[in-house]
């Protein structure tokens, strides 16, 4: 997803499944939407782009749990547009525009209505959206593009010969300390204290070396104790004051600048704006290149969990992407 879209295969599977899975589901949204069958294929159209969203996800269920949750998916969307059926305004659904809630007409829903259903135009549209919609490669590019930009100071230290510890740990300190800096800081947006918590969690892995079972998880520990510590500071600040304010300096350091530019990315800005554990989680894979088992044990949850806080979090974060890109939210 390097260039920003949806990759290409997935499109073709997007596709496929819109072509197998449409005409069923469209007579499932007359029903929803009481036999209007111009409202049921926007419904269509609506629940495929809910899935395109997380067809990492759907691609990998069966058959039937994938037609269930194309269901679930289409309940969700049939709600939301015919909740401002009065209004005659524009769906919110996956922010797409030209979707116009109309009110259901009253009576029964006719039984084929799925005759009158047009796959060639509904799948033409739904690929012309996918063509055109960013994917997660997007939203990641702008995370590591943002951190990158932040300076880290890099202080070279001296491992005493004679201690295997000593070696081991500075070896880890010269490959993964700015990393593990720059994700600290987008975790508690402040570098002085992203140095404090890596250096902190690099002391502790020194004075527990002789606990750590598993050398080769050294790295794994480092960043599990990153973002124990900056969440416990993230606390201690919404603690001690929910309004702190910090003056600026009269002449701002190279990493305060550097915060500028990051405050600056309109997704880094909303990151810093989601509810902690999907921050965390964002963060981890999409800065830290970390799977979902290793998400899990970083973060010390359930990989059902991993999934539920990135996928609700990378839905805000791709809102906001599409608005900056010039692809306004309807509402």
């Amino acid at each position: 997803m390097s260039d920003g879209k949806i990759p290409e295969e997935h499109v073709q599977e997007l596709a496929g499944c819109f072509a197998a899975c449409a005409p069923g589901l469209f007579r499932y949204a007359c029903i929803l939407t009481g036999g209007d069958s111009a409202l049921a294929g926007d419904v269509v159209h609506l629940t495929f782009v809910a899935t395109a969203w997380q067809w990492p996800t759907v691609r990998s269920l069966g058959q039937a749990e994938r037609l269930a949750w194309l269901r679930v998916a289409a309940d969700e969307e049939a709600a939301r547009v015919m909740k401002g059926a009065g209004d005659d305004a524009v769906s919110p659904g996956g922010g797409e525009p030209g979707v116009v809630v109309r009110p259901p007409p009253a009576g029964r829903p006719d039984p084929q209505a799925a005759a009158s259903y047009e796959a060639d135009p509904g799948l033409a549209r739904f690929t012309a959206w996918l063509l055109e919609h960013p994917g997660d490669g997007a939203v990641a590019s702008a995370i590591k593009a943002s951190a990158d930009t932040i300076p880290v100071p890099f202080w070279p230290i001296r491992a005493n010969p004679d201690s295997d510890v000593d070696r081991a740990v500075t070896e880890l300190y010269a490959a993964h300390y700015r990393a593990l800096v720059r994700l600290a800081v987008l975790l508690v947006r402040d570098t002085p204290t992203a140095e404090e918590v890596v250096q902190d969690a690099m002391v502790a892995m020194h004075e527990g070396w002789h606990r750590l079972r598993d050398k080769e998880k050294a790295l794994a520990y480092l960043r599990q104790a990153v973002v124990n510590r900056s969440r416990s500071i993230l606390r201690h600040r919404l603690v001690a004051d929910r309004n702190l304010q910090e003056a600026p300096p009269d002449a701002p350091s190279a990493e305060q600048g550097a915060l500028v530019l990051l405050d600056r990315s309109a997704v880094v800005a909303a990151l810093r704006d989601l509810p902690e554990r999907q921050r965390e989680a964002i963060v981890l894979r999409y800065y830290a290149d970390l799977s979902e088992a290793q998400i899990a044990a970083t973060m010390e949850i359930s990989r059902g969990a991993v999934k539920s806080h990135t996928s609700r979090g990378m839905a805000s974060l791709r809102t906001v992407l599409q608005e900056s890109a010039g692809h306004p939210k309807r509402t």
